[in-house]
């Protein structure tokens, strides 16, 4: 999975050293992998309590931001986001210090298909109204 990065916008993360090539999500049948420069986190699917659409604050436009409060954003530019609640929140990596994640936001080239990859992990769940089924 890649994050949208907008063209008016890539040169000036690449200088910060978070280009395309030092940015990616990966998604395995366990877990979601997401670095974006300084940033990391592997959270486990079993900590996403929900999956949806968001839009940015208007703070958070490209690049890897917080508001302090656990939510952590992850985009390339302007555009819809994938929001992750997470519960557990997950312990993260920003420029060596570690920071605990309740909500994730990603920025992605292709939303849909990252959230139905998500969803074929655990059946039951909907990825249109943001719900998982509850584990056993």
């Amino acid at each position: 999975m890649e994050i949208h990065f907008s063209p008016w916008v890539r040169w000036f993360l690449r200088a910060l050293g978070m280009g395309p090539k030092r940015t990616g999500i990966v998604l395995t049948p366990d877990e979601v992998q997401v670095k974006a420069g300084s940033f990391r986190v592997t959270v486990s699917r079993d900590q996403i309590a929900s999956v949806r659409e968001c839009s940015p604050p208007w703070w958070a436009q490209a690049g890897v931001h917080t508001d302090f409060r656990g939510r952590w954003i992850v985009d390339g530019g302007p555009g819809r986001l994938v929001r992750l609640d997470l519960s557990p929140p997950a312990q993260g990596r920003m420029a060596g210090m570690t920071v605990s994640i309740r909500r994730l936001d990603l920025g992605l080239e292709d939303s849909a298909s990252f959230v139905t990859k998500l969803a074929v992990a655990c059946l039951g769940d909907d990825p249109a109204a943001g719900r998982r089924r509850e584990p056993h």
